[in-house]
């Protein structure tokens, strides 16, 4: 029986000295997307489109035909900018900061993923409108 070639540790390499080697287990995978990156991704999500929604609003808000649906937002959009962006960015953190504290529990998870939800839903409503005003369409979200 052919002897493997050695690798410099005293001697040839036998097969039974790799035993320990494969026999040694290996740990268990661990899943990628546990449930705090999870929640961590969705509310990171949930950040861009609210930004997309505080821009599309600032943008139209001049426009006559806008209605803000928000009546809090639809307040303070008579105001200064800032204003609304400390109502719309404090809302946002505490909730953020909440559902971060709690993100090992599923409640949370469920809680960011409902949030996400809206979010999305708010910004299909986005294009949903700016599609009816660039093609000259009635949208029942366009006051007459």
């Amino acid at each position: 029986m052919a002897a493997i070639p050695s690798l410099g540790l005293g001697g040839p390499l036998r097969a039974a000295d790799l035993e320990p080697v494969l026999a040694a287990p290996r740990p268990a995978p661990r899943p990628w997307l546990v449930r705090s990156r999870r929640v961590l991704l969705t509310l990171a999500c949930v950040w861009v489109l609210h930004v997309f929604d505080l821009g599309f609003t600032l943008l139209e808000s001049v426009a006559p035909s806008f209605y803000e649906l928000n009546p809090i937002a639809a307040r303070l959009l008579g105001s200064k900018d800032y204003v609304l962006y400390a109502y719309k960015f404090s809302l946002l953190g505490v909730g953020s900061f909440i559902l971060l504290w709690l993100r090992r529990y599923t409640v949370a998870e469920l809680a960011s993923w409902f949030l996400l939800a809206a979010s999305f839903y708010v910004g299909v409503r986005w294009y949903s409108y700016y599609w009816c005003v660039f093609h000259g369409r009635v949208n029942p979200m366009i006051a007459t």
